[in-house]
C-alpha cells in the first residue's frame, strides 16, 4: 500500500490523504489520523481530516480487501500554522493599588503557542523592561510618573518565531497623591 499525503499540513485545513492498492478491490479502509479524534471508516480510498492542533502525528492506515486481507501503513503527518496566517495581540490594563499596574496581553487565534512576552512599561529607556512566560504583567511606576501619559508595548513571540506587537497609552496612577484613581 502507498500513502498519499502532500505534507506539511496547514492547521484548521482539510489534510488529504490517499491510497494506492494493487490487489483486490477494497472493502473497506479505516484512518486513524494520530490527534485523538475517532476513527475514520471509508469505502473508497481517500478522504480528508481537519488537525485542530499543530504538531507531529503518527497517522495509521488499514486497507481491508474483499478478500479479507488487511496492509497497514504509518504514516507521520506534520502539522503547522499557515505563516500568511494574521495573529492579533489584545492588551489591557488598570490600577490595582497607588503605582502599581496590572496588565493583560491576550493572543488571537487561541491556538497560537506563545513562547514569550517582552514589555515595555513606557518609564524607561524605550527598550524591553520585563520578559513574561504568560500574557500577565504586574509594573510598579515611580511617584515622578504619577500624572504622566505613558506608552507601554508588549511584542509577543511565537514559538515558531512570529511576532506581534500592540500599545495602549494610560495615565500612571497614584490614589495616595491625586486622590481616586479613575
Amino acid at each position: 500500500m502507498y500513502v498519499n499525503v502532500a505534507q506539511p499540513f496547514i492547521l484548521g485545513r482539510p489534510a488529504a490523504f490517499a491510497i494506492v492498492l494493487i490487489a483486490a478491490s477494497v472493502a473497506r479502509v479505516t484512518f486513524d489520523f494520530g490527534d485523538g479524534e475517532p476513527l475514520v471508516n471509508v469505502a473508497g480510498l481517500s478522504t480528508t481530516h481537519t488537525y485542530r492542533r499543530t504538531g507531529t502525528f503518527v497517522a495509521t492506515i488499514v486497507a481491508v480487501d474483499n478478500l479479507g486481507r488487511t496492509a497497514t501503513k504509518v504514516v507521520p503527518v506534520t502539522v503547522v500554522v499557515d505563516p500568511a496566517d494574521p495573529i492579533f495581540l489584545f492588551l489591557s490594563a488598570w490600577h490595582v493599588y497607588p503605582n502599581v499596574t496590572r496588565f493583560l496581553a491576550a493572543v488571537a487565534p487561541s491556538y497560537e503557542s506563545i513562547a514569550s512576552y517582552h514589555w515595555d512599561f513606557g518609564d524607561g529607556d524605550g527598550g524591553v523592561s520585563e520578559v513574561t512566560a504568560t500574557g500577565n504583567a504586574t509594573h510598579v511606576y515611580s511617584t515622578t510618573a504619577t500624572g504622566s501619559w505613558v506608552t507601554v508595548r508588549v511584542t509577543a513571540i511565537t514559538v515558531d518565531g512570529r511576532k506581534v506587537s500592540n500599545s495602549i497609552q494610560i495615565i500612571v496612577c497614584n490614589a495616595t497623591l491625586t486622590g481616586a484613581c479613575k
